[in-house]
């Protein structure tokens, strides 16, 4: 059986609990360990419930889409308090970059909605000689003093 997971941000991490299995709820410092703990929480839930000679109730909770709340898109910024844009030329860690996306709002695009919602979005940065990415986070930004504007490409019209 499938059972909806609800997932809540807290001050230490995350808390989840599943509507349909009453009384079953769990924490973690991250969402995926939250999640790990959550399948366990369930199958010990489910055991107990079938020792006891208790029914396993059938799922009713439906998953429905997430609702934005974000009016605007944020808006970011380097600690010079420059807005952050993408095609940005910065030095990451002292080292020639790019800010490759900005993501402050939402697009549709899963992944980076999923950013988003996990972190409140962020920037990704692509070092020149470098074929990854380098995410970080809008709580992080501020703190961030390896990432420097360099120039912002002109724009063309």
């Amino acid at each position: 059986m499938k059972y909806v997971v609800v997932y809540e941000k807290t001050e230490t991490g995350y808390s989840a609990y599943a509507p349909d299995l009453a009384g079953c709820a769990t924490t973690g410092a991250t969402l995926d360990l939250t999640a790990k703990n959550m399948r366990e929480a369930m199958l010990s839930h489910v055991r107990l419930m079938r020792s006891r000679g208790e029914p396993i109730p059938e799922p009713t909770a439906v998953a429905t889409d997430q609702i934005t709340i974000w009016e605007e898109p944020l808006v970011l910024k380097y600690q010079s308090g420059e807005e952050i844009r993408r095609g940005d030329r910065v030095l990451f860690h002292r080292e020639p970059a790019e800010v490759e996306f900005v993501v402050n709002e939402l697009t549709g695009d899963e992944g980076f909605d999923g950013y988003m919602f996990e972190y409140g979005g962020g920037v990704v940065i692509r070092e020149a000689n470098d074929p990854n990415t380098v995410f970080i986070d809008t709580e992080s930004l501020p703190d961030t003093e390896d990432l420097e504007f360099v120039s912002r490409a002109s724009a063309t019209g």
